[in-house]
Protein backbone atom coordinates (compact mmCIF):
# COMPACT_ATOMS: atom_id res chain seq x y z
CA UNK A 1 0.00 0.00 0.00
CA UNK A 2 1.27 3.47 -0.84
CA UNK A 3 1.04 5.36 2.44
CA UNK A 4 1.69 8.71 0.81
CA UNK A 5 -1.45 8.41 -1.30
CA UNK A 6 -3.53 7.38 1.71
CA UNK A 7 -2.17 10.29 3.73
CA UNK A 8 -2.99 12.69 0.89
CA UNK A 9 -6.52 11.33 0.59
CA UNK A 10 -7.08 11.60 4.35
CA UNK A 11 -5.88 15.20 4.29
CA UNK A 12 -8.29 16.06 1.48
CA UNK A 13 -11.14 14.26 3.23
CA UNK A 14 -10.51 16.11 6.47
CA UNK A 15 -10.40 19.50 4.75
CA UNK A 16 -13.55 18.79 2.72
CA UNK A 17 -15.48 17.70 5.81
CA UNK A 18 -14.27 20.68 7.79
CA UNK A 19 -15.20 23.06 4.98
CA UNK A 20 -18.66 21.53 4.53
CA UNK A 21 -19.66 20.90 8.15
CA UNK A 22 -17.44 23.21 10.17
CA UNK A 23 -15.75 22.31 13.43
CA UNK A 24 -16.95 19.27 15.35
CA UNK A 25 -16.53 18.74 19.03
CA UNK A 26 -17.83 15.20 19.38
CA UNK A 27 -14.41 13.87 20.25
CA UNK A 28 -12.74 15.96 22.87
CA UNK A 29 -10.22 13.80 24.60
CA UNK A 30 -7.04 15.64 25.49
CA UNK A 31 -5.22 13.16 23.26
CA UNK A 32 -6.22 13.79 19.63
CA UNK A 33 -4.57 10.51 18.56
CA UNK A 34 -6.92 8.67 20.89
CA UNK A 35 -9.83 10.50 19.28
CA UNK A 36 -8.70 9.54 15.77
CA UNK A 37 -8.19 5.91 16.73
CA UNK A 38 -11.60 5.88 18.46
CA UNK A 39 -13.25 7.17 15.29
CA UNK A 40 -11.79 4.28 13.33
CA UNK A 41 -12.56 1.64 15.93
CA UNK A 42 -16.24 2.59 16.30
CA UNK A 43 -16.98 1.93 12.63
CA UNK A 44 -19.06 -1.19 11.98
CA UNK A 45 -19.08 -2.31 15.62
CA UNK A 46 -20.73 -1.62 18.94
CA UNK A 47 -19.54 1.04 21.33
CA UNK A 48 -18.70 -1.68 23.87
CA UNK A 49 -16.43 -3.52 21.42
CA UNK A 50 -14.73 -0.29 20.35
CA UNK A 51 -14.10 0.60 24.00
CA UNK A 52 -12.63 -2.85 24.66
CA UNK A 53 -10.22 -2.41 21.77
CA UNK A 54 -9.33 1.11 22.90
CA UNK A 55 -8.64 -0.12 26.43
CA UNK A 56 -6.14 -2.62 25.04
CA UNK A 57 -4.28 0.27 23.41
CA UNK A 58 -4.22 2.35 26.60
CA UNK A 59 -0.74 3.67 27.26
CA UNK A 60 0.20 3.27 23.59
CA UNK A 61 -1.95 5.99 22.07
CA UNK A 62 0.85 8.24 20.91
CA UNK A 63 2.17 8.78 17.43
CA UNK A 64 5.53 7.28 18.31
CA UNK A 65 4.11 4.22 20.08
CA UNK A 66 1.66 3.41 17.32
CA UNK A 67 4.27 3.84 14.59
CA UNK A 68 6.71 1.59 16.44
CA UNK A 69 4.11 -1.08 17.26
CA UNK A 70 4.27 -4.08 14.93
CA UNK A 71 1.10 -4.26 12.86
CA UNK A 72 0.40 -7.74 14.23
CA UNK A 73 0.39 -6.37 17.80
CA UNK A 74 -1.90 -3.54 16.76
CA UNK A 75 -4.26 -6.02 15.12
CA UNK A 76 -4.37 -8.16 18.24
CA UNK A 77 -5.18 -5.13 20.41
CA UNK A 78 -8.03 -3.96 18.20
CA UNK A 79 -9.46 -7.40 17.41
CA UNK A 80 -12.54 -6.83 19.65
CA UNK A 81 -13.65 -3.97 17.38
CA UNK A 82 -13.88 -6.26 14.35
CA UNK A 83 -12.38 -5.77 10.89
CA UNK A 84 -9.07 -5.58 12.74
CA UNK A 85 -6.87 -6.09 9.67
CA UNK A 86 -8.46 -3.23 7.76
CA UNK A 87 -8.71 -0.98 10.79
CA UNK A 88 -5.05 -1.53 11.62
CA UNK A 89 -4.16 -0.16 8.17
CA UNK A 90 -6.44 2.84 8.67
CA UNK A 91 -4.98 3.52 12.10
CA UNK A 92 -1.44 3.27 10.78
CA UNK A 93 -2.31 5.63 7.90
CA UNK A 94 -3.92 8.19 10.20
CA UNK A 95 -0.96 8.08 12.58
CA UNK A 96 1.50 8.55 9.71
CA UNK A 97 -0.60 11.46 8.51
CA UNK A 98 -0.65 12.99 12.01
CA UNK A 99 3.09 12.48 12.24
CA UNK A 100 3.54 14.93 9.35
CA UNK A 101 2.26 17.62 11.71
CA UNK A 102 4.09 16.31 14.77
CA UNK A 103 0.64 15.80 16.28
CA UNK A 104 -0.01 19.56 16.15
CA UNK A 105 -3.44 19.59 14.58
CA UNK A 106 -3.69 23.36 14.77
CA UNK A 107 -1.34 23.33 11.76
CA UNK A 108 -3.98 21.61 9.60
CA UNK A 109 -5.48 24.95 8.68
CA UNK A 110 -2.29 25.74 6.79
CA UNK A 111 -2.27 22.55 4.72
CA UNK A 112 -2.49 23.19 0.98
CA UNK A 113 -5.11 20.82 -0.41
CA UNK A 114 -5.83 22.32 -3.82
CA UNK A 115 -3.51 19.95 -5.71
CA UNK A 116 -5.05 16.95 -3.91
CA UNK A 117 -8.56 18.14 -4.76
CA UNK A 118 -7.64 18.46 -8.42
CA UNK A 119 -6.32 14.88 -8.44
CA UNK A 120 -9.52 13.47 -6.96
CA UNK A 121 -11.88 15.16 -9.47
Amino acid sequence: MRWGIVVEQLTVLYQNLKRRYGEFYWWNDENPIKDLVSMILIQQTTEANAKRALEQLEGRLTIHSLLEMPVEDLQECIRPAGFFKQKSLYIRSVVEWANQFDGDFSRLDRVETQRYSEKSC
